[in-house]
Order: C-alpha cells, then sequence, then structure tokens
C-alpha cells in the first residue's frame, strides 16, 4: 500500500507531552502521514468523533482518561470498531502491553521510540490493515461461506497455514532491536488466555448478548493478529461475519472451529520452538 501525497492518511496523536507529540510528529510527517494532535483522551475522542482518521495513537499516562480508557472509547463507538490504533508504552511493562491487548489495541509502541523505524511500522500496521479489509470484504461476496468446509480440512497451503510467519518475524526483529525478550511471553499469554475467552464467548453467544460477544470477538481477533495466529484471526473475522449478516446460527459452528484450531495453533508455535 503506497501513500498518495495527494491524500495523505491521517494519524492521530494523543499525548500530554508536547515533546513527544512533536517527535512523532516530525517523523510520521517526514514519512508521508498527515498528523493530528490531541493532548488528552477527551479531545482524542473528540477528533475521532469529527474527523475522518486512518490511523490513532495513544500514551498511557494522560489527563482526564487514560490510554486504556481512550482506546477502549473508540474501540466502543460505531466507527472505531476496526481502525487501528497503538497505544505507547515500555515493551518491558508486560501488563501494560497485555492490558492494551485486552481493551482492543492493534498494536504497542515500545518506548523508547525507536525514530529511525516508526514510520515503517506505522506503514506495516495500516498495509495489514488494508489487507484485512480486503479479505473481509471478499469473504463476505463469496456466497460459499455459508457451506464451507472446515479450514483444516483437505489440502493445506501456505496461504492457510496456521501462523503468519511475517508477523512473527517482524515481532522477534522489535524484539532483537529492543534487546528485550517479550516475545515468547506474549504467546504464553496468549495461549492462556484464549481459552478463557473463547469460554466467554460461548456463554455471550448462549445468552444472546451481541454486544457482549462483538467485544469478545475483537479480543480473540487482536490479540491472534498480534502474535501471528492466522487461523484464528480468520476464524474470529468469520464470527463477526456471521454477526454483521445476522447469520446467528453460523456462530456456532465458527465457535467449535476456533476450539479445534486453537490445539492447531498451540501445536504449530510448539513445532515452530523446535526448529
Amino acid at each position: 500500500m503506497t501513500l498518495n501525497p495527494a491524500k495523505a492518511q491521517t494519524v492521530l496523536i494523543a499525548d500530554d507531552d508536547a515533546n513527544f507529540r512533536f517527535l512523532i510528529r516530525k517523523t510520521l510527517e517526514n514519512t508521508g502521514f498527515r498528523v493530528v494532535e490531541a493532548t488528552n483522551g477527551d479531545d482524542a475522542c473528540t477528533i475521532f468523533e469529527q474527523q475522518a482518521l486512518d490511523l490513532v495513537i495513544l500514551d498511557i499516562s494522560m489527563p482526564g482518561k487514560d490510554g486504556f480508557e481512550t482506546c477502549e472509547s473508540i474501540r466502543n463507538h460505531q466507527k472505531g470498531k476496526a481502525i487501528p490504533i497503538l497505544i505507547a508504552t515500555g515493551v518491558d511493562d508486560v501488563d501494560s502491553v497485555q492490558k492494551a491487548f485486552d481493551v482492543g489495541a492493534t498494536d504497542f509502541i515500545a518506548k523508547p521510540v525507536n525514530w529511525l523505524t516508526l514510520g515503517q511500522r506505522v506503514k506495516f500496521v495500516l498495509r495489514s490493515h488494508q489487507e484485512t479489509l480486503e479479505l473481509f470484504k471478499q469473504e463476505s461476496l463469496n456466497d460459499a461461506a455459508f457451506n464451507r468446509m472446515p479450514m483444516w480440512a483437505g489440502e493445506e497451503d501456505s496461504d492457510d497455514a496456521p501462523i503468519q510467519s511475517n508477523v512473527l518475524d517482524h515481532l522477534r526483529r522489535l524484539e532483537k532491536d529492543t534487546r528485550i525478550e517479550f516475545v515468547d511471553q506474549l504467546i504464553e499469554s496468549y495461549f492462556s488466555e484464549i481459552p478463557d475467552l473463547l469460554s466467554r464467548v460461548q456463554y455471550a453467544y448462549e445468552a444472546n448478548d451481541r454486544k457482549a460477544l462483538n467485544e469478545l470477538v475483537i479480543h480473540v481477533k487482536t490479540k491472534s493478529e498480534m502474535i501471528g495466529a492466522r487461523r484464528m484471526s480468520m476464524l474470529a473475522r468469520e464470527m463477526e461475519y456471521a454477526m454483521y449478516s445476522n447469520h446467528w446460527l453460523m456462530i456456532q459452528d465458527v465457535l467449535d472451529d476456533l476450539g479445534r484450531g486453537l490445539e492447531i495453533t498451540r501445536e504449530a508455535f510448539r513445532d515452530l520452538r523446535k526448529t
């Protein structure tokens, strides 16, 4: 995905530190982005509602709503369910990184920021987001989705691999750049939390709680995309499709697939560690 100079993509930066906003603004403007700023979470939410944005960057500590609360507010907004959101946090602060994913963040920016790679990092997130939207659109147009075979049935090719290697490679490069080991911990956290999330998805489905179901599926999807659990993220998108198109009975089929897909994904990561 190339940036169109005539219509640069717009990034919202929310941080009460003027110096940090200045550095991000200059870095992203030099990469070809248009940047708008907010000094706190409440202003960020107002700007989000009033302007067309392509990506949001939030600092954790801000007056009023903090970064987590702001992220959650944006995700609860009708037009905020899919927009990429990055939360800036110390990469060694595992609790904050995990909480960022819990409230719906797409990714995180490690502090201290690597200013040389920040622009490319934002481009990568936007490109991945665009590919996901195009895939979702294609699936929505595919009538065969209602009569699909399980994703692991039949011959499997690289496009249907349980793990998206380029995402995992990106995390490993980030780990190497920061010289702090965190990827294995993220993966272990994923496999310890997803079973509980899937149980809560099942409960929300049986209770016909569509709001809770939507929020939980977003968590499954974003957590899966973060570590490159491709099969799980695709199944979560199938569930989103079923909800948005009101094919309620299809959700149970996808839930069953998610349970089996989790074990396949877990085994794929185990095999990867052995190599």
